[in-house]
């Protein structure tokens, strides 16, 4: 139970550890129970490394398409730059 400290980003980009600290930083100052941190992007491997142990609970673009099959149902894939670029339809 508790408070949870929620942080989302689209970005193209990986999410770095400062990101992650800032999180945690929030979490901690609000007292919060949790922090979740949502990207559509990458996390790098220095981020989950900061977060092992800690109450936070990292989510990358594969993890949110994991998430929407398992309480949808649906399979879905986020489009890639260069597709959304070319795309024709």
């Amino acid at each position: 139970g508790g408070d949870v400290v929620v942080h989302a980003a689209r970005q193209t980009q990986s999410l770095d550890v400062w990101t992650v600290q800032r999180l945690h930083r929030a979490v901690t100052d609000a007292g919060a129970s949790k922090g979740i941190l949502i990207t559509t992007a990458g996390i790098d491997s220095a981020s989950h490394a900061y977060a092992s142990g800690k109450p936070l609970e990292l989510i990358d673009g594969t993890g949110i398409l994991g998430l929407i099959a398992e309480h949808t149902g649906i399979r879905v894939r986020l489009p890639q730059k260069e597709r959304r670029a070319t795309a024709r339809d």
